[in-house]
């Protein structure tokens, strides 16, 4: 199974490039910062509903083929107001033309989440987005590991095994 790790996190060094260099560290796993790329928001023109692409030609329609040639995405998040940030979610909305696409495809979509608030309910929206977001591309959302309470960077080292041991049993 081919696998593809996405990092969601805008901040540099934060406790989301931790998780993700402790996966790197651990797994053969290629690895993709959104924060280094740069792609327009869907601007609803419905023009994939005729033509089964994007209208716009860009790092995210780059990595929406990537996505394509795998079998398991996994997304490393901080929770911004109980969902992605602005950045990650202009990606997932941009999913929408491979809804067009008349392929079934059997993709495993999981989530590394990291919050500064304690809420049970903290990445509830997060794994709905991921749901929609697998069915869009012909997917299923399987699970997640969250960590609540974690803001500043490096809160989450002590619970970097915990992290390992999540993507070993995904892998």
């Amino acid at each position: 199974m081919k696998a593809l790790l996405l990092n969601c996190s805008p901040r540099q060094n934060g406790n989301s490039d931790r998780i993700v260099n402790r996966i790197l560290q651990d797994f053969d796993i290629d690895s993709i910062a959104l924060r280094d790329l740069e792609y327009a928001n869907c601007n609803g023109c419905e023009c994939c509903t005729n033509t089964h692409c994007c209208v716009h030609v860009d790092d995210a329609s780059k990595l929406y083929q990537e996505i394509e040639t795998r079998d398991i995405i996994i997304f490393v998040a901080p929770t911004y107001f109980y969902g992605f940030d602005g950045h990650t979610k202009t990606f997932i909305d941009r999913a929408q033309y491979m809804w067009t696409i008349a392929k079934e495809r059997k993709k495993k979509i999981y989530l590394i989440a990291v919050g500064g608030q304690s809420f049970e309910e903290n990445f509830l929206p997060m794994e709905k987005t991921l749901a929609c977001f697998a069915l869009t591309i012909g997917g299923k959302y399987i699970a997640g590991k969250f960590f609540r309470g974690i803001d500043r960077a490096g809160d989450i080292d002590s619970h970097l095994d915990e992290v390992a041991t999540f993507v070993e049993s995904i892998l």
